[in-house]
């Protein structure tokens, strides 16, 4: 996930990104929540040396951006990014990376990604959700959504609404 309106984390997520081992990384996806010409051209010359394989940008489309705007709701902006995300991508399993996350390990993607397959798990988060709402409530086991790795077949049994 990319903020569009703050260009400066596009050259950060790809610089740290970029430092990853990614032994098992088939494809990378930047869905920007505001796409403007000028993002598109950075992520251009930026993409032009990225060495951890194919990079794409799949920005929100016009119906899902005019849904942003007429929503006014940052929620409304994560689904359709999360949402443009899981179904881009090609591979059984997907990282949400969120891009102002600065990755100093450069194992994490592995790493992480082996303890979701080790693990079994549908969806592998890295944190407790920060709302206390879920833990008060008999919840626990619920992530935050930040680096959280999903099954993707998983995921697609839901409808959008659930």
């Amino acid at each position: 996930m990319m903020p569009g309106d703050l260009p400066v984390f596009l050259g950060i997520a790809i610089s740290t990104s970029g430092g990853q081992r990614v032994d098992r990384l088939n494809e990378t996806i930047v869905v920007p929540d505001n796409f403007t010409r000028e993002f598109a051209e950075r992520f251009q010359n930026l993409a032009l040396n990225w060495k951890n394989g194919p990079i794409y940008l799949e920005p929100l489309n016009w119906i899902e951006r005019g849904v942003v705007r007429w929503l006014n709701n940052p929620d409304a902006n994560c689904w359709l990014q999360f949402k443009k995300g899981c179904n881009s991508a090609k591979s059984r399993h997907l990282l949400w990376h969120d891009a102002d996350l600065l990755l100093l390990d450069p194992d994490f993607f592995e790493e992480h990604y082996q303890s979701c397959i080790d693990g079994n798990y549908c969806c592998f988060g890295v944190n407790e959700s920060w709302d206390s709402w879920y833990r008060d409530n008999g919840f626990s086991h619920v992530t935050s959504t930040w680096e959280i790795l999903l099954d993707l077949p998983w995921v697609r049994n839901f409808a959008p609404w659930q």
